[in-house]
């Protein structure tokens, strides 16, 4: 082997090819150059195309004349075998729009650049921004270094706070019938459930998954209207909380806005600008008359009625004796309270307990409603 200054032909059988590297290695004696070296063994690196030494050899034994215990050019090594890190895991792949909403990746369908997907195994987490057309991906010796062969997994994306996702929501899940988000065969429908997450089992070493797809389709419009009192009063809809389906004509005040959930909070000021259709002309005073106003959207031809309720005891609730104020009020075609119609004249408890409380009025066509669950 002219490539082998000093002793030609001094490679001995034993022979392995190191992966990713262009290289073999092999057993020869006398693997480092040079008559000084003559009597020993090891291994040399060669290019495993042209066949020419990489660089020199590493030397594992020497024969001497003070120590002849080694083979010397009797070849005393026998076979090689390479010990290589772990192959690496990754997972991906992308976030697109489903303009057709079939949830299905068509050609002309774009990806949604922008979006930070959340990788979570056991306790571990990891995130990636997607891009390129709405590609993300987590590898093992990047951005997720606790990816492992058999992990339990899951990659999640939330829409809150994403304003890429503004007024889409998740399109339907394995449209084509694959559910076991196989990395060949599951790979051109939307795998994420309504919640925007895909479980999956990381595969073997080296094996990528890279067909973890979430489709985001337009949102269906919001046609629900819930209040904001603390959710001890049954707020949101986890709690049966009071919710209307927003009947145009049919509201209390100027306007009506649309949730999807109740907002609770202490101010009782979290569902926007619809908060003009009730106004308290007179204090709340124990064991007092108080005068209270009611204002509709509009003059109605049909029914609209009122069932009311105040805490006066600030028990948390609306469920105590002598507190629902109106039951199944008409007040057909009242505008305006300051017109002095649809006033609600009552009497407050003078067990009631002083300091901040909550009330809630609901406006129905069907009336007799409880201050929870739906209605129209």
């Amino acid at each position: 082997m002219s490539y082998l200054p000093g002793h030609p032909e001094i490679t001995v059988g034993g022979l392995s090819v190191v992966p990713s590297t262009g290289e073999v290695m092999s057993v020869t004696y006398d693997p480092v150059t040079g008559a000084e070296n003559y009597g020993t063994g090891g291994v040399i690196t060669l290019n495993n195309q042209s066949g020419k030494r990489t660089r020199n050899g590493f030397e594992l034994y020497r024969t001497t004349d003070a120590d002849p215990t080694t083979a010397s050019k009797g070849v005393g090594l026998g076979d090689l075998e390479v010990l290589c890190d772990p192959a690496p895991v990754e997972i991906g792949n992308r976030v697109w729009r489903d303009t057709d909403e079939d949830g299905i990746q068509d050609a002309d369908e774009p990806g949604i650049d922008g979006v930070d997907v959340v990788l979570t195994c056991g306790t571990e987490t990891a995130t990636a921004t997607t891009a390129n057309g709405g590609q993300f991906l987590f590898s093992s010796v990047s951005n997720a270094a606790f990816l492992s062969s058999g992990a339990s997994c899951k990659v999640t994306v939330s829409s809150a706070g994403q304003t890429e996702l503004d007024g889409l929501s998740v399109t339907q899940q394995n449209a084509d019938s694959a559910s076991d988000n196989n990395p060949v065969t599951d790979v051109r429908d939307s795998d994420a459930n309504s919640s925007g997450e895909i479980s999956f089992t990381v595969g073997s070493v080296g094996e990528n998954n890279h067909a973890l797809d979430i489709g985001y389709k337009a949102a269906p419009a919001v046609t629900l209207d819930f209040g904001d009192a603390p959710d001890s009063y049954k707020t949101l809809a986890a709690t049966t909380g009071a919710q209307h389906t927003i009947v145009a004509g049919l509201n209390l005040g100027a306007v009506v806005d649309a949730e999807t959930d109740g907002q609770p909070n202490a101010a009782a000021d979290g569902d926007g600008v619809d908060e003009d259709g009730v106004n308290f002309m007179t204090p709340l005073a124990p064991g007092k008359r108080a005068i209270i106003g009611v204002a509709t959207t509009q003059p109605r031809t049909s029914d609209a009625k009122l069932d009311a309720w105040i805490d006066f005891n600030g028990d948390g609730d609306f469920e105590d004796a002598g507190e629902q104020i109106a039951t199944n009020l008409n007040i057909k075609g009242v505008t305006l309270y300051d017109l002095g119609s649809a006033v609600l004249d009552i009497e407050v408890p003078a067990a009631a307990k002083p300091g901040v409380t909550y009330a809630r009025f609901r406006l129905s066509s069907a009336g007799g409603l409880s201050p929870e669950r739906c209605s129209t």
